[in-house]
C-alpha cells in the first residue's frame, strides 16, 4: 500500500507506509534499502520518503530494554500496528549517530522503515535517479548512502 500524507481526525492520526518486499526494494528508484545500526544491532532499513512515519518491527523492538514508550494518540497505519514507540533512539549510519522516534509495528520484510519524518528531521536529500541519501544534519559530518555508493551497506 502506499500513501502520501497525514490526516488528523478527531484525535487519530492516519499514517501510510510501503508495503513491499525485500527482494522488490532494490528493483525501484521510489525506495532505498541497506543495513544500519540501531542500538549496535544491525537492521534491515526501508528508506521511503512516502512513509509519513518511521518504524521499528516488534520482534526487533523486543530487543531493545527499556525504550518503548507510550504513543500518546491513536495511529491508523493501513497495516498491523503495535502499541509504542521506541523514543531516544540512535542509528548509526557510518561514524555518524542520529537520532528517530519509531513507532513500534509488526514488519514482516523490514526491520526498520525511515520514513519522511526522519528525513525531514535530518534534512535528508533523496536523489532517486541515483537511489541514494544525503544527510547534512546540523553540527554533524555529511553522510551518503545507497546504491551508488557501492554497497547496500549503511554501516
Amino acid at each position: 500500500m502506499r500513501g502520501s500524507g497525514a490526516q488528523v481526525t478527531q484525535g487519530q492520526t492516519q499514517a501510510w507506509i510501503y508495503n513491499m518486499t525485500r527482494e522488490e526494494a532494490p528493483a525501484t528508484n521510489d525506495v532505498i534499502s541497506g543495513t544500519i545500526l540501531l542500538f549496535d544491532v544491525e537492521a534491515y532499513v526501508l528508506i521511503d520518503p512516502s512513509s509519513t512515519h518511521s518504524y521499528i518491527s516488534s520482534e526487533l523492538a523486543s530487543k531493545i530494554p527499556g525504550k518503548n514508550s507510550p504513543l500518546g494518540h491513536n495511529l491508523m497505519v493501513y497495516l498491523p500496528v503495535g502499541g509504542g514507540v521506541v523514543v531516544n533512539s540512535c542509528l548509526r549510519i557510518g561514524d555518524v549517530n542520529l537520532p528517530v522516534d519509531l513507532v513500534v509495528m509488526d514488519l514482516k520484510e523490514f526491520d526498520v522503515i525511515l520514513g519522511i519524518d526522519w528525513l525531514a528531521q535530518h534534512r535528508a536529500v533523496v536523489d532517486c535517479y541515483k537511489t541514494e541519501v544525503m544527510i547534512k544534519s546540523s553540527g554533524k559530518p555529511k553522510v551518503v548512502f545507497g546504491r551508488s555508493t557501492g554497497s547496500s551497506s549503511l554501516l
